[in-house]
């Protein structure tokens, strides 16, 4: 397919037809809709909730970029923190049906969760002329000593099992190349010149959301009259998308 050198999928492929979640404040589904923009965090911004997002102890780039040779430990932990900051991602939740977990950790306040599919999601990304990685997230137990990764992307694919609950797909935005050669053409005696550095908390791409989206589910505590409103806004966007409240907190058949 034309574009597909656009995208790496880490570790063994997910089926293309795989059901992912994306859920959001009910701000920014609104501002998915009215700007067409897919948002990527800096996974420095994850680093509250897990201190071990992006965390590695012995690198080897598949690039031949030897960098344990020539940096020292406390360097190690600033290449560390420059890929945290400069490593962008987007995440979604892989399940058949909407999740009680993910509405009550990342939508509140309410919200909206938004479905579609590995293969919508793939090729919204490729239209966008970037470069992405994507991947389903391997939970394990990690040993932070003896923890050996095959590149620089690996770290971002893997999460302990405390996180498994989130059964996660990601992709990410990523220039890690380009970051560990400047990395080591601005080390002097050893030691990182980290002015170099100018990093964004995030970074939106354009997208086709018609494409992207299959399903829109509205949080279980919204009320019919929130339900229509809501509704209307998405018309008021030139959308067509099946919206459903979900069906957590309605009432048992006996």
């Amino acid at each position: 397919m034309i574009g597909m050198d656009k995208i790496f999928e880490m570790f063994e492929p997910v089926s293309s037809t795989t059901i992912i979640w994306r859920y959001m404040s009910l701000v920014n589904f609104i501002d998915l809709l009215k700007n067409r923009e897919l948002y990527f965090s800096s996974v420095k911004n994850f680093l509250l909730n897990d201190p071990w997002e992006g965390s590695f102890r012995n690198l080897i780039n598949n690039d031949a970029l030897d960098i344990n040779s020539k940096l020292s430990e406390e360097d190690l932990k600033i290449v560390r923190d420059i890929l945290t900051e400069r490593t962008y991602v987007n995440c979604w939740h892989i399940n058949e049906t909407d999740s009680d977990a993910m509405w009550k950790i990342y939508s509140k306040n309410k919200g909206v969760a938004i479905t579609s599919f590995v293969k919508s999601l793939k090729q919204v990304l490729i239209e966008s002329n970037e470069k992405f990685i994507v991947g389903k997230i391997k939970y394990e137990t990690i040993d932070k000593k003896e923890f050996i990764l095959g590149n620089t992307y690996e770290p971002f694919f893997r999460k302990r099992k405390s996180f498994e609950h989130e059964r996660e797909f990601r992709a990410i935005f990523w220039n890690h190349h380009t970051i560990l050669k400047e990395i080591l053409f601005s080390s002097i005696d050893k030691h990182i010149n980290i002015k170099l550095l100018n990093p964004t908390r995030f970074k939106k791409f354009k997208i086709d959301v018609n494409r992207l989206i299959s399903k829109i589910y509205l949080h279980p505590q919204y009320k019919l009259s929130e339900v229509e409103i809501i509704k209307d806004l998405i018309k008021k966007y030139e959308y067509e998308f099946d919206v459903e409240k979900s069906y957590l907190l309605s009432d048992p058949i006996f």
